[in-house]
């Protein structure tokens, strides 16, 4: 075996690797990643090869990287935003790996076949947690990352049910009660925002595919039982799904208009290139922050808007950039889809 070919091995073993701690373990993530980058420049400077990936979707993320580094460059504290801006780029190396070295369909099954065992794992005991008296469930993650990793998991659980073919029903039968398990954890979880991206992803996609597939309906409709069960019978869960729409007297959702406030100020002080990546919380100025009388100090990093946080941090040119990356993985999504039907 050659020097090249192990490399290979070890890339696709680093990629199950990440596929099994995604879903429990942050330092498990950010460690694979690290060592999948490694690896992957070694094995490609000692044979490099072409890289087919989408044109379009490549574009988009180096507009938007681009878009980055120009806020970063002219930030009002570099070195914090060419951190953040280390820490985005860490988080897209995989894709570029997963298309450089998967090579096949087998290879791409046992990766999704992992990460739903992990999420699976982290789900349970979200699960476990919330059953026993936490107030919002966080698993191995914490509460907001937990929630992340099931909003992005749970689109591939859908697709791999319903897209792939070739399938035994029993396999299908554990990808449905695994997207199930995840929906009751978010529950427990308490993310509202999450909530409600996993349902009108849902949603699309039961009413874009329906009239091909019927059995989206009916899963569809198990998902959504099984949330209205959960909610009424834990007051906690219901009044958490109808503080959405309280923006009057829950505290939450005050700080959080607030915050969205306080962004929209931020951007309308610096709007061509905004404060730089990680400079929002203290308005830009990190040696001597100023307390917003709206919303005191932003705890993190975020002000739970995205298209706000682009604004204010990045400018109107990193929010170009943002549109542009999404508008790129769309456009090229609709042309696969246009293709496969002519």
């Amino acid at each position: 075996m050659t020097f090249v070919r192990r490399l290979d091995i070890i890339i696709y073993y680093l990629l199950l690797a990440y596929a099994l701690v995604s879903g429990i373990s942050r330092g498990g993530v950010n460690t694979t990643i690290i060592a999948l980058t490694l690896v992957s420049i070694i094995r490609y400077v000692c044979e490099p090869f072409p890289i087919k990936i989408d044109k379009t979707i490549t574009r988009g993320m180096l507009v938007f990287l681009g878009t980055l580094i120009l806020s970063s460059v002219f930030s009002t504290s570099i070195v914090v935003s060419i951190e953040f801006l280390a820490f985005t780029i860490l988080k897209i190396i995989p894709f570029f790996i997963v298309v450089s070295f998967v090579k096949s369909e087998e290879m791409i099954k046992k990766i999704i076949w992992l990460m739903a065992a992990s999420l699976l794992l982290g789900s349970l005991v979200g699960i476990w947690q919330g059953l026993h008296g936490a107030v919002r469930a966080k698993s191995f993650l914490g509460i907001m990352d937990f929630a992340g990793v099931i909003g992005l998991i749970f689109p591939i659980l859908f697709v791999q049910i319903f897209e792939y073919k070739g399938k035994k029903v029993w396999e299908n039968v554990f990808f449905m009660a695994i997207a199930i398990v995840a929906v009751i954890a978010l529950i427990f979880n308490g993310t509202r925002s999450i909530w409600i991206s996993v349902l009108i992803t849902m949603m699309l996609y039961t009413i874009i595919n329906s009239m091909r597939n019927k059995k989206i309906i009916l899963v569809f409709s198990i998902v959504l039982m099984t949330v209205i069960g959960v909610g009424l019978t834990n007051p906690y869960i219901s009044q958490r799904a109808h503080s959405i729409f309280d923006t009057k007297t829950n505290l939450s959702n005050i700080q959080r208009i607030n915050m969205w406030k306080y962004g929209w100020g931020i951007f309308l002080e610096h709007p061509v290139l905004g404060v730089g990546l990680g400079c929002l919380p203290h308005g830009g100025n990190l040696e001597n922050p100023v307390e917003n009388p709206m919303i005191g100090t932003i705890k993190g990093d975020h002000i739970h808007n995205n298209f706000l946080q682009m604004l204010a941090e990045n400018g109107i040119i990193g929010f170009i950039g943002f549109c542009y990356l999404f508008g790129s993985i769309l456009y090229s999504s609709w042309k696969k889809i246009h293709y496969e039907k002519t």
